[in-house]
């Protein structure tokens, strides 16, 4: 989506944001044809010759990389093979004491056991990947920890417990001055206050969350955040 067509279809007024009725079609024309230029290259990547770039290497800090590597690209298409190396690589790191990925360890095991639908154990290594993220000021595992943690609970039917964690999150990343972190939040809040029915409040972080994005150049994020923002005025009545 260019900048220009950004700027036609969002209309800042007074400080708030708000879309017009009759571009409402239009947002989600436009988020379908960017989402279809952002969707990554899907090939099976070569597990077998990861595999073994690993068992050859040498170098400690390579090899946990090369573990973590593994552990990411096997989450969805096997997840066993995923949570083997992921724990290998926390086992690396446990025994060398660098910890530098270690937040990222911690979430890959927990993405593995969230595809084997091992959930409380997902749920246990999300949280340490917090403690880890915030002991070694790791703001962007902690997102990603914050986002897991707030699906895990969304999957399960937890929405309560899903909005005080992404609820804690906002306050974190607003003391922390982190920007991605707070925009990630920040949506989640206005989605889940968007399933809550409170669509003023959903609609208030869904802006916050489109202006840190739009300084952040982040055009992914402004499709989606335009997307929700659309919902809620189409929601309302507002056409």
């Amino acid at each position: 989506v260019s900048d220009r067509s950004m700027e036609m279809a969002y209309i800042h007024l007074n400080g708030f944001s708000i879309i017009r009725p009759q571009w409402i079609l239009l947002l989600l024309l436009i988020g379908f044809s960017s989402l279809l230029y952002a969707i990554p290259d899907q090939s099976k990547p070569d597990i077998a010759r990861l595999i073994k770039q690993s068992e050859l290497e040498t170098d400690i800090h390579k090899k946990i990389q090369q573990y973590i590597e593994i552990s990411w690209q096997c989450r969805y298409i096997d997840p066993r093979t995923g949570l083997s190396y992921g724990k290998k690589a926390l086992m690396l790191e446990n025994q060398s004491g660098f910890i530098k990925y270690k937040p990222k360890t911690l979430n890959l095991i927990g993405l593995n056991y969230l595809q084997l639908k091992k959930y409380n154990q997902a749920q246990n290594y999300y949280f340490k990947a917090v403690k880890m993220a915030t002991e070694i000021d790791d703001a962007q595992q902690l997102a990603y920890a914050f986002q897991n943690i707030n699906y895990l609970y969304q999957l399960l039917g937890k929405y309560l417990k899903a909005y005080d964690i992404t609820y804690e999150a906002v306050a974190l990343f607003r003391k922390r001055n982190h920007q991605r972190g707070l925009a990630y939040s920040l949506h989640n809040l206005g989605k889940l206050e968007f399933r809550f029915k409170k669509y003023r409040e959903a609609l208030k972080n869904f802006n916050e969350a489109y202006r840190i994005r739009e300084i952040m150049d982040d055009s992914a994020g402004l499709v989606e955040s335009l997307y929700q923002i659309a919902a809620v005025h189409f929601r309302t009545g507002q056409y």
